[in-house]
């Protein structure tokens, strides 16, 4: 199995630490949540040739979410935030049609990656960090 590179690692408990700092989620609106996390934090390479680097672990992301969507600790509006990102991803509905070469593929990557981003920012930090640490190793939280 291949392990996830460390930097990658860091990044995701980097932003899963700073999340520490937003507001709780307890009766939180998704209006809230926005204004709580700024764009300016989204990870520098999601728009940069780094985020190439993603495919390569693409196996363990899926598990990561997996674990932190099936853990109960995890606040019903991550929960739903991913459903949503799944179905936009899935939907056969673009924000720029997909006829126009790049662009259209390209804003699906880019909101996958941005909603999935936000997802782990949703999550306490604390339970992304046992799961990052039960994904390396191989086995389960």
């Amino acid at each position: 199995m291949i392990e996830i590179d460390i930097e990658i690692q860091q990044t995701l408990l980097d932003h899963s630490t700073q999340a520490a700092t937003s507001p709780r989620l307890t009766g939180a609106t998704i209006r809230d949540i926005a204004g709580a996390v700024p764009l300016r934090t989204l990870p520098r390479y999601l728009l940069t040739g780094r985020f190439l680097q993603i495919f390569a672990h693409l196996p363990q992301f899926a598990r990561l979410y997996w674990l932190l969507f099936r853990d109960r600790r995890v606040p019903s509006l991550a929960k739903a935030w991913l459903v949503l990102v799944f179905l936009y991803v899935v939907s056969p509905i673009d924000l720029v049609p997909a006829w126009i070469l790049g662009l259209g593929q390209l804003d699906d990557v880019v909101l996958a990656l941005g909603g999935l981003w936000f997802f782990v920012r949703l999550c306490p930090p604390e339970i992304v960090r046992e799961h990052v640490t039960a994904v390396a190793r191989g086995g389960r939280a």
